[in-house]
């Protein structure tokens, strides 16, 4: 039985359509191109999920590292960042990649954040890569949002150092949809692979979640509302409906 990490709903996975890359690449598809919910919404959908998620875990006025990647994911931790940072908690962003190699959706929240002056650390800067375990350390909970579903083969460069040196701290660590450096398809763990307290996944679990090494990567598995409606899902086949009936956050017994 499924033990409570915080006090939110327990449900089945079987309750879930539990989807593979590229059935969550066709619900991307069919939210922005039929449905009309824009990448916009959904990123700030996942975002402020991940927020309430890190504020019920660490409490108020926490201070959150929050790790970015140049996709769709790091987008997700950016609105995060935002909200966290106007909720009071103290935020420090560590971003692996420059800004101008960022997607455009996570360039905009980029542009949002460094707006409104939220610290900032530059992961690839020689200079700050001695220091930043010990600038880890002293941080409440990690978020990682470094690398998302589209992960193919194993973590490289900034992104292999920067999963290493979170896991190095052994805070809480919650990832963003699944763990950096575990394959969602698969649920093979690349080394190195973030080792998570959490992972917060949206809309539906990947099958990556259930299989292989996954256990040991993602922990306690949570799924969040991104406000995919049911009609998305009866395209793709499945008899599913009001999935988030309980709560817009629910955990999940694998």
């Amino acid at each position: 039985m499924a033990k409570h990490l915080l006090p939110y709903p327990i449900v089945s996975i079987h309750d879930f359509p539990v989807v593979t890359l590229e059935e969550m690449r066709e619900v991307d598809r069919i939210m922005i191109e039929e449905v009309g919910i824009s990448l916009d919404q959904m990123m700030e959908n996942a975002g402020v999920r991940l927020a309430q998620f890190a504020r019920d875990l660490s409490g108020p006025e926490s201070t959150v590292a929050v790790l970015i990647g140049k996709g769709n994911n790091g987008g997700g931790g950016l609105v995060a960042a935002r909200h966290l940072h106007n909720w009071g908690h103290h935020v420090k962003i560590i971003l692996a990649t420059p800004g101008h190699f960022f997607k455009e959706a996570a360039m905009h929240q980029l542009r949002i954040v460094n707006n409104m002056q939220i610290p900032m650390l530059y992961g690839w800067d020689e200079n700050i890569r001695p220091e930043l375990v010990t600038y880890l350390q002293k941080c409440d909970v990690i978020l990682d949002a470094l690398l998302g579903y589209s992960l193919v083969g194993r973590p490289q460069d900034i992104y292999a150092d920067l999963i290493s040196m979170a896991n190095q701290t052994d805070l809480p660590i919650v990832s963003l949809d699944i763990p950096s450096g575990l394959n969602p398809t698969t649920g093979k763990c690349f080394k190195p692979c973030i080792h998570a307290l959490a992972t917060l996944t949206l809309a539906a679990p990947k099958t990556g979640l259930t299989k292989g090494q996954a256990a040991e990567a993602t922990k306690h598995v949570f799924v969040a509302d991104i406000s995919v409606p049911n009609i998305v899902w009866k395209e793709l086949g499945y008899d599913v409906k009001h999935l988030f009936r309980a709560g817009p956050i629910l955990q999940l017994h694998i």
